[in-house]
């Protein structure tokens, strides 16, 4: 939770997000 909570973990659940495809943003919307 720390890790997500800080910038970098941002970042990086960002990136995975973007890496994945837009699945995972049409899933969440």
């Amino acid at each position: 939770a720390i890790f997500l909570s800080s910038r970098a973990g941002a970042y990086t659940v960002g990136e995975t997000i973007t890496c994945d495809g837009g699945a995972v943003a049409s899933s969440h919307h």
